[in-house]
């Protein structure tokens, strides 16, 4: 199983996209707000391999919004960064099943 360092989201619109990260062990990271460009995802790989050197430490996960995903998740890519495109209804849909667990059980999975 793979320990990664660096965990990011990335929220993609049209003409920008929004990044957050943290490290393993700490907090989020004030959200920026990147334009959707080829200098925009360069200037996202670039601070964030000022955090992490090793790319394949670095784990992405951003939501398949229209078409808008593939420049920037191909870069990512391209440099050995990891990255996780996932359905934007899974993703939506995912909590639900939590708010019908026991409350002893809702409580574990709270940091």
């Amino acid at each position: 199983m793979t320990s990664y360092r660096l965990f990011v989201g990335l929220d993609i619109a049209a003409a920008t996209f929004t990044v957050s990260w943290m490290t393993a062990h700490g907090r989020p990271c004030q959200a920026l707000t990147i334009a959707q460009s080829t200098d925009g995802w360069m200037d996202v790989i670039k601070r964030l391999l000022v955090l992490e050197s090793d790319p394949s430490q670095i784990f992405v996960v951003m939501e398949a919004t229209g078409s808008y995903w593939v420049g920037v998740a191909t870069t990512l890519a391209a440099k050995g960064i990891i990255v996780s495109v996932i359905n934007p209804t899974q993703a939506h849909h995912f909590p639900k099943p939590c708010s019908n667990m026991p409350k002893r059980m809702r409580s574990m999975r709270k940091p």
